[in-house]
């Protein structure tokens, strides 16, 4: 071989590696945005499914291979063609097992596919090139013995791995949708602190649970500001007051406003909370993951919720739950706009995450239809798109109206797209 040729070939070979680094990297980035989606759809589906945990697992392997196999390469490494070709029987195999396990419901879902396709018929040529470098000799030995050169490329690639797991674990003090707390039992009195508190209304229990144990825990006994104090105690009285002695099943607020202003005080309860506690915080205010596990109780992890069921969820949705489900869709969309495009099986899950939630919003009581068309200043203009579709859902009469406002001020070539042709079908249903 010519040095020209070879000179050419090994700055082909650091492109590509400097392609595959980034690419790993960027991958991980993306898994840590997708462990909210991971999250919600755990909700969504069977929590004691193991096809999410696998396919999570999987997907990070991968990145980290990916990002190994680019610093290889940069590198020229011996070590290069055996992690590009476990790279790439790992990527194959899974694959076939999604193929099987989740195959593509829509066009969404195939073009999402394809694209998750075409980055690994990528990274089969990229192979091909690599097997060539072999065959020409090209590698550099940068130290001895083989091993200690395989661990100096595994190093990185395994350090950025752990960071981004770290990365995707829930935040010190989140105020994300989670599933309340199924132990009524005070905390005894000798027990340790918490380490994570959840603020979780309930009838005839404290709002304050020790969040790893399932025990209620007395405010009292927190060290918490008197002010904070007497704040907690007055929200939970405004929520305990609307218990139903009669009734239990009608219990709950009558009034939105009402409903709409204890919500706010709750948020700025956990917000102030994370300021004084020094461990964690849940916001448990929604119920919305409860609801929607319990409607999934005998379902698969890839079954749609029948339209029954999430008539059902959107009946008991309040204030909390609709507010939750449009932060929800905020996120997703955020997300989404960070993955890239050959990520195809992320982007199918938000399609999907995004389907579900504006369609229980479809289906909540007519009273809070101005609380869904909130929705509608979302700064995330899909957020806003499928506000529009849920409103639709709703009483032609009150919706409409919501969908008019929203259309003359929409900015967004394709949400202005979506929202009139909501519109259109709304008008034309109604006529």
């Amino acid at each position: 071989m010519s040095e020209s040729f070879a000179s050419i070939i090994t700055l082909i070979a650091i492109a590509i590696g400097m392609f595959y680094v980034v690419g790993g990297i960027v991958h991980m980035r993306a898994l840590v945005l997708d462990s909210m989606a991971d999250e919600l759809f755990t909700m969504l589906g069977d929590g004691e499914a193991s096809s999410e945990r696998l396919r999570t697992r999987a997907m990070m392997a991968g990145a980290a291979l990916t990002f190994a196999s680019g610093l290889s390469l940069l590198a020229l490494s011996r070590w290069t063609l055996p992690i590009f070709a476990v790279n790439t029987v790992l990527q194959g195999a899974y694959l076939l097992w999604v193929a099987r396990a989740s195959p593509p419901q829509d066009d969404a879902e195939r073009h999402g596919r394809r694209a998750t396709l075409r980055a690994f018929f990528n990274y089969i040529a990229a192979l091909g090139f690599v097997v060539g470098l072999d065959r020409y000799g090209l590698w550099r030995i940068w130290l001895e013995p083989a091993l200690a050169e395989l661990a100096a490329i595994a190093a990185p690639a395994i350090a950025l791995s752990w960071f981004f797991r770290q990365r995707s674990s829930p935040a010190s003090k989140a105020t994300s949708i989670a599933p309340p707390s199924t132990s009524s039992e005070p905390r005894p009195a000798d027990a340790p602190n918490p380490e994570c508190l959840r603020l979780a209304p309930e009838y005839h229990c404290a709002p304050l649970w020790d969040d790893e144990c399932g025990n209620m825990v007395d405010p009292a006994s927190l060290g918490l500001s008197a002010e904070l104090l007497q704040r907690i105690a007055d929200w939970d009285a405004s929520f305990q007051a609307t218990f139903n002695e009669d009734d239990p099943f009608a219990s709950g607020f009558t009034d939105v406003a009402a409903e709409h202003a204890w919500v706010k005080k709750g948020n700025a309860i956990v917000e102030d909370l994370g300021k004084e506690w020094p461990g964690s915080i849940f916001n448990g205010i929604s119920g919305l993951t409860k609801l929607v596990r319990d409607a999934r109780h005998d379902l698969g992890p890839w079954d749609e919720l029948p339209e029954e069921r999430l008539a059902a969820i959107g009946e008991k949705c309040g204030v909390a739950e609709i507010e939750a489900a449009i932060v929800w869709l905020d996120e997703l969309s955020r997300e989404g706009d960070a993955l890239p495009e050959w990520d195809g099986d992320s982007q199918d899950d938000i399609a999907r995450a995004r389907e579900t939630l504006h369609r229980i919003l479809a289906r909540v009581p007519g009273r809070y239809i101005e609380i869904v068309a909130s929705g509608l200043h979302s700064p995330e203009w899909r957020t806003r798109a499928h506000i529009a579709m849920a409103l639709a859902g709703h009483d032609r009469t009150t919706a409409l109206p919501s969908l008019r406002d929203a259309l003359a001020r929409e900015e967004d070539e394709t949400a202005h797209q979506l929202i009139t042709m909501t519109l259109a079908n709304a008008e034309s249903e109604r006529q």
